[in-house]
């Protein structure tokens, strides 16, 4: 009997290879329904068996109840307010699973971890936000628009939607330093932890270069304030970095942060701060880091997991903050990272990691994000849904 599952997400770069894993776990009993509001020309999702674009508002009508009727599976990919609807909407009869990306809850884990956003960078933000409202005040139909259009889908109240349903959510995925912690924020969730991944070895993690190796240093992930790029640029100027280049993927994210970041790289580093402002295909932005040996993910909250992994399979030097959870996870898996930030003694030239460790560390990788051990945990989801229709 097939096991149908309705897919419920926003239109990301990695959604492709969602498509993939899903459909070779379960063929042809996957529907997708992505969410875009971008230009037909750039979507990622594949039009592959099942697949349609919509509005947010879809959620809300007829046809997307008939869709939610004929499923045993709602997978929803992250948390928007859009989907509160569908959720409880859903027949109590279908198992409710949600994968969480991380903005949707930290909000709720803020007296747990604190601030998210180091000082300088928070410096940033206010001005960025006093300019906004500088700007909604002398043109507020033009930034009403501007501010509808990038935010519709993706509303900073998605913890408030993500509140609201908890209840009703059955298996839950996130990463697992951070499933204690929102059990306490979220009470009312009592829901099965499941990890559920986005990228394995062979499609994401080993394309490209096959070893990220040289005195070049990679510097966050995206244009997002939790990046904390200034505070690490500041660190990183009381350091011998001479004949470096640091090296800043800022290609999505927030075009104003990311313009200031870029007036800091440049005033404290010169043309050796080198920003990645397009977006770039996997290999071409593997193989264009390939000299980045050191790896700086200056993150509080849990953020850039496949960077990181992809940095570490290839055997980078590999530096976060201690209060990140992925600090003790990566370090509980067997993998060698390196502390940064705070009052850390941090030398990069005499960072080196032995063979026998960088293969440790390559192996913990590849026990973890291997594709067939990816597909199996996908696999599993059928076997919560048989145990929930055997309780009730």
């Amino acid at each position: 009997m097939a096991f149908r599952i309705l897919h419920l997400a926003p239109d990301e770069k990695f959604i492709p290879l969602v498509q993939d894993l899903y459909e070779e776990a379960f063929p042809e009993q996957n529907t997708f329904r992505i969410h875009d509001i971008s230009d037909p020309k750039s979507r990622h999702a594949k039009k592959i068996h099942d697949t349609k674009f919509v509005e947010p508002s879809y959620y809300s009508t007829l046809e997307f109840l008939k869709e939610l009727n004929k499923c045993d599976c709602l997978l929803l990919h992250s948390m928007r307010p859009c989907f509160e609807a569908a959720i409880k909407s859903a027949p109590s009869r279908v198992t409710v699973v949600w994968t969480g990306w991380g903005f949707e809850y930290y909000e709720l884990l803020r007296d747990q971890i604190g601030s998210i956003v180091l000082p300088r960078t928070c410096r940033i933000q206010r001005q960025n936000r006093l300019k906004n409202l500088i700007k909604l005040y002398l043109h507020p139909i033009q930034t009403f628009k501007e501010k509808f259009t990038k935010e519709r889908t993706l509303s900073p109240n998605s913890y408030t939607t993500l509140k609201n349903v908890a209840h009703r959510i059955n298996v839950f995925s996130v990463n697992s330093a951070e499933e204690t912690m929102l059990r306490k924020a979220l009470p009312t969730m009592n829901a099965q932890f499941h990890m559920l991944h986005y990228y394995t070895i062979e499609d994401t993690l080993s394309q490209g270069i096959d070893k990220m190796d040289g005195d070049d240093i990679l510097l966050g992930n995206s244009a997002s304030y939790t990046n904390n790029h200034v505070d690490a640029l500041y660190d990183l100027k009381k350091m011998n970095i001479k004949g470096r280049r640091i090296v800043a993927p800022l290609s999505y994210g927030d075009d104003d942060y990311a313009k200031r970041v870029i007036q800091f790289g440049n005033r404290l580093f010169g043309s050796s701060f080198f920003p990645l402002r397009n977006f770039l295909p996997i290999k071409d932005y593997n193989n264009l880091i390939g000299n980045c040996g050191v790896v700086i993910m200056n993150h509080i909250r849990q953020q850039a997991v496949g960077n990181i992994s992809a940095a570490l399979y290839k055997g980078a030097n590999v530096f976060l903050r201690r209060e990140n959870p992925l600090f003790n996870f990566f370090t509980g898996i067997g993998a060698k990272v390196f502390p940064f930030g705070n009052s850390e003694e941090i030398s990069l030239d005499t960072v080196n990691i032995e063979n026998r460790c960088r293969l440790k560390t390559k192996r913990a990788m590849e026990n973890l994000w291997n594709r067939h051990h990816v597909v199996e945990n996908i696999k599993k989801l059928e076997d919560f849904h048989i145990a929930k229709r055997g309780i009730e």
